[in-house]
C-alpha cells in the first residue's frame, strides 16, 4: 500500500471511527525510505488522516541515518520506532471499515 492509497481511503471514513489503527509516523526501520505509523489500539479515523497527511512530504532520519523525503508513492508500515512491523495492506482497510 502506498501513502497515497492510505489517505485516499481514509478520506472516505468517518473521523470520529475508533479503530486498532495508528499514529506517529516515522521512518520505517526495514526499509528507511519508507514509512511506518507506530500502532495505537484505540485510533480515531480523523487522528490517522492527520498522521498520514503530515507526514506527506516530510523528510524524516533513517533508524541508523540518512534523510528520507515521503511522497505519495512511499510504502506505509505498522511499526513501532525501531522495529519491523506488517505493511498496511487492504486487509486493513477492511477492518478500518467494518469497525
Amino acid at each position: 500500500m502506498r501513502l497515497r492509497d492510505l489517505i485516499e481511503f481514509l478520506k472516505t471514513q468517518p473521523p470520529d471511527k475508533v479503530v486498532n489503527g495508528f499514529h506517529r509516523p516515522h521512518s520505517y526501520r526495514g526499509y528507511y525510505d519508507e514509512l511506518a505509523f507506530e500502532p495505537d489500539e484505540h485510533a480515531r479515523i480523523g487522528d490517522m488522516l492527520s498522521a498520514a497527511e503530515s507526514a506527506l512530504g516530510k523528510t524524516f532520519q533513517g533508524y541508523k541515518g540518512g534523510d528520507y523525503v515521503m511522497l505519495e508513492m512511499t510504502p506505509v508500515h505498522i511499526a513501532e520506532y525501531g522495529r519491523c512491523g506488517e505493511p498496511i495492506t487492504s486487509a486493513n482497510f477492511k477492518l478500518w471499515s467494518a469497525a
